[in-house]
């Protein structure tokens, strides 16, 4: 805004835009969404508010739970029974008890009252947070496989909806649907029931929550299952996408295109309008899965700032998913440095987005022979000669207002930029690439702070740095008739992969500090994966980019998500009675390790987590951390939830929280987390740990192994764990100390404990990190 204030609000949109995982240039034809602002209105307004009741009492109908709602809204809030009606929104009974509706912030907080109400908040906006990926990982096209379980697996894909006639999605080979699977498919605006198959078993559209927003747009949603933006056909082809061969962007990254279990079947619940991803939909969405009877959910969508569990729609889905033995996976977010993770529930696996060994470069020569090697998604090709290069500010109009350097849409006068490239800098209002074309500029070069991650634009165009930037600016000022080229775009290996994406969101965990946040990367830079038919790869309207493809590439935590998601499927389809613990420790365990000496990768686990999914690797652990349903439960309790609230979210009567105090730090995680403040950076940090054997052989004595860095102290005791059966549990206790913390700009200091032998090989990150918040 100022120069800093634009600055400041070009870095919210990029925010908002990676979190979508949209192409850059698509700022100016998208309204980026924010939280309900309504938080500054009047008490007698009302609004859509959440009231969470915990766990299904006794199975009812949906008429059933209607009137029940209904009646304790009435009897709460002395209203009658038809006031009452109108207020309700939705009625979740099938997989948890609840309900929305319209209420006031008086009525909203007399709800709270209430002893079968658990929690009450308000109905926000939630934004939507690969023919190399899965190869990169280690799960090839020739990876053991068990197709016929695989075949049984059902992955629940909570976005935007599904583009069903994209080749990803066709059923050839495909047996009978279980008789089991309860799901349907809805039908709606250009969706029939010809549009399911065996592959695609499911669809269903929520929209109760988004319309007291105003009623949809079918000019810009389709109001069925269908895809109109691409995020949800992207995601889901991700983690299931039948075998495609010859599968490309317009020539770029072609290969055979595949999920994770191309076997598997898929159910897709859409939530996410035009207007965004309402929380009253996200939990209607949840209720119907669980139900349906899905394995698996993979939500690409969250929040812009952490949300306490008991107002989050996705951790109180999420815990309801725990609880049924589903495994739920979420992107962490796309803020890089400037706001926490998301979607940081403990029975959630949380994505960090990291990079493959593929970069796509669109090189830029100037003038004087020079090459830079800049990065786009870049299908056009321009014709091979010079043309003039002029810098933003010698393109504008002369009665321009805006500043001369950004280009943003309106400012470029046709008269200066017509049949040249023109150079942008960072910081404006975005549209940089519409703002060039409605000039009749014939190429862009932007330089921005970060060019690792390539996007699409509506002309041929290169992402430089500024370092590289400031290049092009001195080659411009000391040349009296500057020109460039723009090069076709190259495909070329990355050797130094895996990288941390520089906008995945960073730990730390700020309601929980001992558990550790993001839980593990995978990749989620440059994706290539299905796309819908209605919607341009830039995002643009068709008047401005008519390109329709079946695939796109685009980045972010939401295409980390669905192979996190892909790789827990695939480790069930080798290991079917493993729950979600055990993958999920599974997972973590072997990860593949970052190399922290890379500056992508300074944050260390605080980024990245356990390190990289290494999804065969992990079908054979050896060990796992047990974390189940009940000491999610004891968890509850640590999070200051009496026996009453508790008993009121798992639905059993039976269900006490112990009289004597314990912290969170008992849960037996796969990482171990302290959180130091500069004064305590010199105590002791203790906590335990509980192994569980899975190996083969299961007689087995595993070793520990500790590369203490400087700075760190650490003991383990014992250091040497014996198993003589399968099955048999072994504990140990840790205690770390990091008197290195805030020794100049020491935040994090990190190592692991490895428990070896001649066949294994468990890791587990400890870190110590000082606390901020």
């Amino acid at each position: 805004m100022a120069s800093s204030l634009i600055t400041s609000v070009r870095l919210l949109l990029v925010l908002l835009f990676l979190l979508v995982g949209v192409p850059l240039s698509a700022f100016a034809s998208f309204s980026p969404l924010q939280h309900d602002s309504s938080s500054t209105s009047s008490s007698d307004a009302s609004q859509v508010y959440i009231v969470y009741m915990g766990s299904v009492s006794e199975v009812s109908t949906l008429d059933m739970a209607v009137n029940s709602h209904i009646n304790l809204l009435s009897s709460s809030l002395g209203k009658s029974q038809e006031a009452a009606r109108r207020s309700l929104v939705a009625s979740y009974h099938k997989s948890f008890s609840g309900f929305a509706a319209k209420l006031t912030q008086r009525e909203a907080q007399a709800m709270k009252g209430n002893p079968s109400v658990v929690s009450v908040f308000k109905s926000q906006k939630k934004q939507l947070l690969t023919t190399r990926s899965w190869d990169f990982v280690g799960l090839t096209a020739s990876s053991a496989r068990s197709p016929t379980v695989e075949s049984n697996l059902v992955i629940g894909v909570i976005d935007t909806g599904v583009w069903p006639e994209n080749p990803m999605f066709n059923d050839t080979g495909y047996g009978p649907v279980s008789s089991t699977w309860k799901g349907e498919c809805m039908l709606g605006d250009n969706f029939t029931i010809h549009n399911c198959n065996r592959k695609l078993i499911g669809a269903k559209y929520f929209k109760a929550g988004i319309e007291q927003y105003g009623p949809l747009d079918n000019t810009r949603d389709f109001i069925s299952p269908r895809d109109n933006n691409g995020h949800g056909s992207h995601t889901a082809s991700t983690i299931l996408g039948s075998v495609v061969e010859g599968a490309d962007l317009y020539g770029l990254a072609k290969g055979t295109a595949r999920g994770a279990v191309p076997s598997a079947r898929l159910a897709i619940y859409k939530v996410c309008w035009a207007y965004g991803c309402d929380d009253a939909d996200i939990l209607a969405a949840f209720d119907e899965a669980l139900h349906d009877g899905v394995d698996f959910l993979s939500i690409s969508l969250g929040s812009f700032f952490p949300v306490l569990y008991e107002e989050d729609s996705i951790a109180i889905g999420a815990f309801h998913a725990m609880q049924r033995g589903i495994v739920v996976s979420c992107a962490a977010g796309n803020s890089g440095n400037s706001m926490w993770a998301v979607n940081v529930a403990p029975w959630i696996i949380t994505v960090a987005a990291s990079s493959i060994d593929r970069q796509f470069y669109s090189p830029l020569t100037l003038g004087n022979n020079v090459t830079i090697k800049g990065t786009a998604i870049n299908t056009f090709v321009m014709e091979d000669k010079w043309y003039p290069l002029i810098p933003a500010a010698e393109g504008t109009f002369d009665n321009s207002t805006d500043d001369l350097n950004f280009c943003d849409v309106g400012a470029l006068d046709p008269k200066k930029v017509e049949g040249k490239i023109v150079f942008c800098e960072e910081g404006g209002f975005g549209g940089v690439d519409e703002s060039v074309v409605e000039g009749g500029g014939k190429g862009l070069v932007y330089s921005v702070e970060e060019d690792s991650v390539a996007f699409a634009f509506l002309l041929s165009a290169s992402l430089v740095g500024y370092a590289e930037g400031e290049q092009v600016y001195k080659y411009i000022n000391t040349t009296s008739e500057p020109v460039a080229k723009l090069l076709p775009c190259e495909v070329s290996t990355k050797e130094e992969a895996p990288l941390l994406a520089y906008f995945s969101s960073r730990g730390p965990n700020i309601f929980t500090p001992s558990i550790m946040k993001p839980d593990i990367s995978a990749p989620g830079v440059d994706i290539l994966a299905a796309w819908s038919k209605n919607d341009s790869i830039t995002e643009y309207p068709p008047n401005l980019d008519p390109r329709r493809p079946d695939y796109n590439i685009i980045s972010g935590t939401s295409m980390a998500t669905p192979h996190v998601t892909g790789a827990a499927a695939y480790v069930k389809s080798i290991r079917p009675h493993w729950g979600p613990s055990f993958i999920k420790s599974a997972l973590m365990t072997t990860a593949t390790p970052f190399d922290p000496s890379k500056d992508a990768n300074k944050d260390l686990e605080l980024g990245y987590g356990a390190g990289q999914i290494n999804p065969t690797k992990a079908t054979d652990p050896g060990l796992v951390y047990d974390a189940g349903y009940s000491d999610f439960v004891a968890f509850l309790c640590t999070h200051g939830y009496n026996s009453t609230t508790v008993a009121l979210i798992t639905g059993e009567t039976n269900t006490y929280c112990p009289k004597e105090t314990t912290t969170p730090a008992i849960l037996n995680y796969p990482a171990i987390f302290g959180a130091f403040t500069l004064d305590l950076k010199g105590d002791w940090y203790t906590t335990s740990r509980i192994l569980t054997n899975i190996g083969d052989p299961s007689n087995l004595t595993y070793t520990g192994k500790i590369d203490v860095p400087t700075g760190m102290e650490v003991t383990v005791e014992p250091m040497s764990l014996s198993f003589t059966s399968f099955n048999e549990t072994k504990s140990y206790n840790i205690s770390i100390r990091a008197l290195g913390l805030g020794v100049g700009t020491t935040r994090v200091l990190s190592t692991a404990l490895i428990w070896y032998n001649e066949i294994y090989s468990v890791r587990t990150p400890i870190v110590a990190y000082l606390v901020t918040f």
